[in-house]
């Protein structure tokens, strides 16, 4: 017998209805860059999104996350919207899935400052003054909601390094390439084979009064093949220097399982150290880059590179590369300009794995990593 199945009635996620809320009343504009991102300073605007937020998503959101509603009736109208903002901010910070918010200071976008009007500044300046006085100046919302989505999908970063190397990163941080060959004095010619040559085994730098370190070798890139895959003019000996001046961590367990078990380091011991991914960000923020590949390899089919192959937080285009990949491959790898002096800040657990074994080396007392959760 044949049957026939009623058409599901079509669903609308919260997130479409309320860009398209905000877009219609002229608080948020369409950014070629990065899609909703951008927010207009027309008070009239900002008024009627957050009137229509009040009214419809903020009451019944915040009655399910369990946080008192200020309705818009009691007392001045004026006075609701401020109330209202400062209740669904406390409940966006307490895992709330709605982070839009159409307020910020200025008509920014990610990069340079719009214009601002005397009246509108000051007011817009009001709502976004928090209730805590220590509270940090808020930053262009392309920002805030790029860096909260990297640390809430990828809470924890992976550096992987020769096994030996644990002495000399307790006392020095962990260090580029340049910065340990400016550390032990190695200059010249040498200097400029180690940082803009590919080195295809591992090299071992040595000083009086410092422990050996290695240096890992680059065997999965192949000049041929950047000669392919590099872009605006970049040659291979400018790549180098580029991969060589910066600390490189994973952002997945896929991908930090996948350089383990690799032929080449398969069968060696190997430092694994696992990093809390708000604290870096939040002390290293202007010298950290995202990058959508594993810019250390060219095996099969390498993708284009070049200088914008490293951008900052707020430019990194995660949300469009995410429709078509896994957040693995989406966000690769987060790196650091020079040097992380200070990693034992924002230390997780360190473990030694080698063949058919793994054992810890250090790990963090309970109570420093209880912020930092597992993925």
């Amino acid at each position: 017998m044949l049957m026939v199945r009623a058409k599901r009635p079509a669903t609308r996620p919260l997130r479409g209805w309320a860009i398209s809320v905000l877009h219609e009343a002229g608080a948020i504009k369409e950014c070629e860059e990065h899609t909703w991102m951008q927010e207009a300073t027309a008070l009239p605007g900002n008024e009627a999104a957050l009137r229509v937020a009040i009214d419809e998503v903020i009451p019944r959101s915040l009655a399910e996350a369990g946080v008192e509603v200020f309705p818009a009736a009691r007392g001045p109208r004026k006075s609701g919207p401020l109330r209202a903002l400062r209740a669904f901010r406390q409940s966006s910070r307490s895992g709330l899935p709605l982070r839009l918010l159409p307020f910020q200071e200025s008509g920014r976008c990610g990069g340079a400052l719009g214009r601002r009007r005397k009246a509108g500044y000051h007011k817009l300046q009001q709502l976004n003054r928090d209730d805590d006085a220590s509270a940090v100046p808020p930053r262009p919302l392309c920002s805030i909601v790029n860096e909260t989505a990297l640390i809430d999908i990828f809470p924890r970063l992976y550096h992987v390094t020769d096994g030996g190397a644990w002495a000399s990163i307790r006392t020095h941080g962990l260090l580029s390439t340049s910065a340990l060959l400016a550390l032990y004095g190695v200059q010249g010619p040498v200097r400029t084979g180690f940082e803009s040559e590919r080195r295809p085994a591992g090299m071992t730098l040595r000083s009086d009064g410092l422990p050996d370190v290695l240096v890992r070798d680059q065997s999965p890139i192949s000049d041929r093949a950047l000669l392919r895959c590099l872009t605006d003019g970049m040659t291979p000996r400018e790549w180098y220097r580029i991969l060589n001046g910066k600390v490189f961590f994973w952002t997945s367990m896929q991908r930090l399982q996948r350089l383990l078990t690799a032929k080449a380091g398969r069968d060696v011991a190997q430092l694994v150290f696992t990093v809390d991914t708000q604290s870096l960000v939040d002390t290293h923020r202007d010298r950290v880059r995202l990058s959508g590949m594993n810019t250390g390899s060219t095996i099969r089919k390498p993708l284009p590179r070049g200088p914008k192959t490293f951008l900052p937080i707020a430019e990194f285009p995660y949300d469009e590369r995410r429709r078509t990949r896994a957040p693995s491959d989406a966000l690769v790898e987060l790196v650091v300009e020079g040097a992380v002096p200070d990693i034992m800040d924002h230390l997780i657990e360190v473990d030694e794995v080698g063949p058919d074994r793994r054992v810890e080396v250090w790990r963090r007392a309970p109570s420093d990593a209880d912020t930092a959760s597992r993925r």
